[in-house]
């Protein structure tokens, strides 16, 4: 319970206690945004976390810089932290802002009438920009990822009524948003799960970035506008390979479907005639394309949408052959799995014929193809032997021919 003295204590000394008390938990990396509850429970959860901090808390309220300590007073005082800022005038004069974050645009805040925006994206995330006009139609577009130059439009709307802009990203770095007109707007980033060996795809088919295998690409043609709408990756194939390509359209404001996904070679200066495709077809679709031929080859997404390729390389096992070994001493067998891709990966399982079925003695991993392992034989006298692969992601399975031998 409050005591007199403590009511009749100015406002200002009991903003002051609290920013003391509270600075601790904002250095300590605690959400600002819980300083907001008003329940009793939040309270008690807030003195926790200051006692856990009681003992380094002077020395992160000494590093606290000042935007902080005006949050916070601001919260005590009952605002909001205030997201929105002033659009920028030029390309150069953009803020940076963040997904989440509602901003308005002033149609005569500047003399050329728009008004300029920044925000940072990755490969494949999808900006969606939802906005409410303010009285006169409007306009806005998503340009980048190069804010230096405006250049044409990545993904552009205007209208007189509210209305979503989406926007799918094909490379990262900093995006501009652009509005013309009296309008409000929240942009929203949606991000994807990232991957290792995903690349931004080029605007020609001579210099691509590879594609890698089971590695999910985005493309969003209008990037490469006004050259054209596709752009284009590369992938070395060896004959025997499979190639199967998985795509999906996304929708993508000013990129009509349907998302385009084709494979030329293995010529790397002219295309020519494509192999094989989804042309047409979609928003979903899967093909499979044999490759007869070692080389280069292209794959080339016009419009919107991903696509993952996964390549299968084909094996097969020279007959297993026993080393020396027999009697009491187990068997050496030694065999291999061949492909025209190096380094066949998976596990080899050593299987001895008992009757009509086929019992695995032994097994062993291997990333060269390369398979040498002891074994015991279950039986003495005639037996047959044979190579059980299954390949790793990429590597298709096989089973050599059986070969027979005599273990005294």
């Amino acid at each position: 319970m409050k005591t007199r003295r403590d009511r009749e204590k100015p406002l200002s000394e009991l903003a002051g206690r609290a920013v003391r008390r509270l600075s601790g938990l904002a250095g300590s990396g605690v959400d600002l945004g819980i300083l907001s509850r008003t329940s009793r429970e939040d309270d008690r959860e807030l003195d926790k976390q200051k006692k856990a901090e009681k003992s380094c808390r002077m020395r992160r309220f000494a590093l606290a810089p000042a935007a902080v300590l005006a949050a916070v007073t601001a919260s005590l005082l009952g605002a909001s932290p205030a997201h929105a800022v002033t659009g920028g005038c030029s390309v150069q004069t953009a803020p940076v802002i963040q997904s989440g974050q509602t901003q308005t645009s002033d149609s005569s805040a500047c003399g050329g009438g728009s008004q300029y925006w920044a925000i940072d994206a990755a490969i494949g995330d999808t900006l969606a920009v939802a906005a409410n006009p303010l009285g006169q139609p409007w306009n806005l577009a998503i340009y980048g990822p190069n804010i230096g130059t405006i250049g044409d439009w990545l993904c552009q709307k205007a209208g007189a009524y509210a209305s979503t802009t989406s926007c799918l990203i094909p490379a990262g770095g900093r995006y501009l948003i652009v509005t013309s007109g009296d309008v409000t707007f929240t942009p929203t980033m949606k991000a994807v799960r990232r991957q290792k060996g995903r690349v931004e795809g080029a605007c020609d088919p001579v210099n691509t970035p590879a594609a890698e295998s089971n590695v999910t690409q985005y493309a969003n043609g209008m990037v490469c506008r006004p050259s054209g709408t596709t752009q284009y990756w590369s992938m070395s194939l060896h004959r025997g390979d499979t190639l199967t390509v998985n795509s999906l359209a996304i929708a993508s404001t000013g990129n009509a479907e349907p998302f385009d996904v084709q494979v030329y070679g293995p010529s790397p200066s002219a295309l020519g005639s494509h192999l094989c495709g989804n042309t047409g077809l979609g928003p979903a679709y899967s093909f499979e394309c044999p490759i007869l031929k070692s080389g280069r080859y292209v794959l080339a997404a016009a419009n919107s949408g991903s696509f993952t390729p996964l390549v299968t390389h084909p094996t097969h096992i020279r007959r297993p052959q026993l080393v020396k070994g027999g009697g009491a001493a187990p068997l050496l067998v030694k065999a291999s799995v061949q492909s025209d891709a190096p380094d066949p990966t998976g596990t080899c399982y050593i299987q001895e014929q008992s009757g009509h079925r086929w019992i695995s003695v032994a097994h062993v991993r291997t990333t060269t193809g390369v398979i040498k392992r002891r074994v015991k034989a279950i039986h003495r006298g005639k037996l047959r032997l044979r190579i059980r692969f299954k390949g790793a992601k990429g590597w298709a399975s096989s089973t050599s021919k059986p070969t027979t031998i005599r273990v005294p």
